[in-house]
């Protein structure tokens, strides 16, 4: 079982899919050798492939759409 199968309890098949995805799920950005496996730190649930930058957004907000919502709404009133 490889690492990634094992940290996100998924089969090689899916990891295998997953690391062919060639565009980040969120931006649609290209993506490079730093493409992340999205999960939910809740449930542990896969949720897609994210490019470094939409990860690490997603950190830092802690997966709360309110704020990355309160967020746009700030953007698109400047």
């Amino acid at each position: 079982m490889t690492k990634a199968a094992w940290r996100y309890k998924i089969s090689r098949a899916e990891v295998t899919r997953l690391r062919e995805t060639t565009q980040c799920e969120a931006c649609s950005k290209p993506l490079d050798d730093t493409k992340c496996i999205d999960h939910c730190h809740e449930t542990g649930l896969v949720r897609g492939v994210l490019c470094h930058q939409c990860n690490i957004t997603l950190g830092l907000l802690k997966d709360n759409p309110h704020v990355l919502d309160a967020l746009a709404v700030y953007l698109r009133a400047r």
